[in-house]
């Protein structure tokens, strides 16, 4: 099964304090993280985690295939630690352990997952991160990072029960600008 994520920004004391998360250290927030993503997900499942992972080594500590689709703090890495060399940086995250990594932007199931919720195409249904608990939903698009579900990954059950109400159910009041 499929599940998504992003912005668990493991090990920021940066992210837990700008985000107001409900921990007590970036240890607690980590292990919440991690408890969440191992107790609802098994090793055949994938999560799709949209970019601002964190500690990379994390990633051994998951149970389920992780695809990374970059955000903002990956390219930052990849342009700091290696020169910009996407396909170094790529085979070091796979090294570490990650299923596969990609740049930019990824399509699954007929959805578009980009960490940037400004850079969809608005006529795909979108999985996005960023902006944390800035807004949950958007027009044809579904926020998945953790601080707006519980610290949680979503899952697909979940993914099409918003894409569902976004699209079908959802009115000009919900997306007011």
């Amino acid at each position: 099964m499929n599940f998504f994520t992003s912005d668990t920004h493991f090990g920021s004391e940066r992210t837990l304090s700008l985000s107001m998360r409900p921990f007590s250290s970036t240890k607690d927030m980590d292990n919440t993280i991690i408890d969440n993503i191992n107790t609802s997900m098994i090793s055949k499942d994938i999560l799709y985690h949209i970019g601002d992972f964190g500690n990379y080594e994390v990633v051994k500590e998951l149970k389920p295939k992780v695809v990374l689709i970059c955000g903002n703090y990956e390219m930052n890495d990849c342009k700091r630690l290696f020169d910009n060399d996407f396909g170094k940086f790529r085979e070091h995250l796979l090294e570490l352990g990650f299923s596969e990594v990609y740049p930019y932007n990824h399509s699954v199931d007929g959805m578009f997952l980009v960490h940037y919720p400004s850079i969809r195409d608005k006529d795909i249904f979108t999985l996005f991160g960023h902006i944390h608990r800035g807004q949950m939903v958007k027009k044809n698009a579904l926020n998945v990072g953790v601080d707006v579900h519980h610290y949680k990954p979503v899952s697909m059950k979940e993914v099409e029960f918003w894409k569902n109400a976004i699209v079908n159910f959802y009115d000009n009041d919900v997306f007011c600008e």
